[in-house]
């Protein structure tokens, strides 16, 4: 299972935050690049560890190298 966490919004709070699976690379890749294409229409952060395929292959570099509580910090702080 593949898990990717994105924060929707150029200052999200925690309810702006989702956690989405999917049972294949390919199902991620095709997600994520729904997202960029919304890039410049909405803002997000992809939170946690690079997403990788079931071979361990990037599929998407991370904009955030931490985990949630860190990010939300981040943003409080303006770091993020």
């Amino acid at each position: 299972m593949i898990k990717v966490t994105i924060a929707w919004g150029q200052s999200p709070c925690e309810d702006q935050i989702e956690t989405y699976t999917f049972d294949t690379g390919k199902e991620a890749e095709a997600f994520l690049k729904g997202v960029e294409e919304g890039n410049g229409w909405l803002d997000y952060a992809v939170i946690g560890d690079d997403v990788k395929d079931e071979q361990g292959n990037i599929i998407m570099h991370t904009s955030y190298d931490g985990d949630l509580d860190e990010y939300i910090t981040a943003v409080e702080e303006g770091r993020a």
